[in-house]
């Protein structure tokens, strides 16, 4: 949540590098990245970007903190929208801020799985969608099916948009017209999606 927390956990780490490089092992710094799950860190993408070797976005925590929603709070867990105009500006944000210094943006978690997300975040331009195996044929199928200038067209009406309900119904529409509905069905096995070209 703060710069200086990025900066004392670099230095631990590139302590410990020494510690082990001076013991006589050859051993590569890892890269040293910050994971955003809290809106605090939102706000500091950009200077976290200069400091970071890159950007990671944990998308179930992050949309919870935003939302102030407890996903497992049976009350209020319909409440939890992946795909809610606030969420899709965070990550907007996070991903512009770290490609403005050349870092790379990676997303994980539910949302990076999930095949009408994904469209939106190819049109942002994240770098990495980490998912669950489960759900990767499914995200390339529909990814391969759009091409880069449709997805930030498909993203710049969803931005516009004032509500989760009326930002799935465009996307779902958009996935009718090239026939990759069945991608959001649930209980589909991945081996009977067609395979794109």
């Amino acid at each position: 949540t703060a710069i200086d927390e990025l900066r004392v956990a670099r230095d631990l780490i590139l302590r410990c590098h020494r510690e082990v490089r001076s013991e006589g092992c050859s051993a590569p710094l890892p890269p040293i990245g910050v994971m955003i799950e809290v809106p605090a860190a939102v706000y500091l993408a950009g200077p976290f970007a200069e400091e970071a070797d890159f950007l990671s976005v944990g998308s179930n925590d992050l949309t919870q903190y935003l939302l102030a929603v407890d996903r497992g709070n049976a009350r209020v867990a319909e409440l939890y929208q992946a795909l809610h105009p606030a969420v899709l500006a965070a990550l907007e944000h996070i991903i512009e801020a770290a490609h403005q210094r050349d870092k790379s943006v990676s997303i994980c978690g539910e949302l990076a799985g999930n095949p009408l997300a994904a469209v939106l975040l190819l049109g942002m331009g994240v770098d990495v969608l980490s998912m669950n195996s489960t759900n990767l044929l499914r995200v390339k199928w529909v990814l391969r099916a759009f091409t880069f200038r449709e997805a930030r067209r498909l993203l710049k009406a969803a931005l516009a948009m004032e509500s989760a309900d009326a930002i799935e119904g465009h996307l779902r529409e958009a996935l009718a017209a090239k026939q990759l509905s069945r991608a959001l069905v649930r209980g589909v096995r991945p081996s009977a999606l067609p395979v794109a070209p």
